[in-house]
């Protein structure tokens, strides 16, 4: 059969194994970026009002820039067919994904309904 080395029943399963891991992840941050669009909505309601402080864009910009950073880099990482990041990492990385774009929702939404003082 040519040069190509063949692979044992082990090393197929391994490799459908890890196919299956991808698509898994893949499928969450799927899930997770459909998140975002309403997440951007908010984040446009809130940079329009009037009352909003420098510190305020600040923290708002930092912790939006590290959901885009983290969803980049986990979206990276499962497009390459490097091994050395294992299957619970990915998990934990989407897990952190979900939670901060859940924390920014709340951040953005308290922003949005807490009371004016005129």
């Amino acid at each position: 059969m040519g040069n190509a080395p063949e692979r044992t029943a082990a090393e197929l399963l391994s490799m459908d194994d890890e196919k299956l891991h991808r698509a898994k992840i893949s499928k969450l941050l799927v899930e997770y970026a459909g998140e975002i669009p309403s997440l951007r909505e908010r984040l446009n309601q809130v940079l329009e009002l009037p009352d909003l402080t420098e510190s305020q864009v600040i923290a708002i910009e930092s912790f939006t820039g590290r959901i885009a950073i983290l969803n980049k880099s986990i979206r990276r990482a499962i497009n390459t067919e490097d091994d050395s990041f294992p299957y619970e990492h990915f998990i934990a990385s989407a897990d952190r994904l979900r939670e901060k774009i859940a924390t920014a929702n709340l951040i953005l939404d308290r922003m949005l309904v807490r009371p004016r003082w005129d």
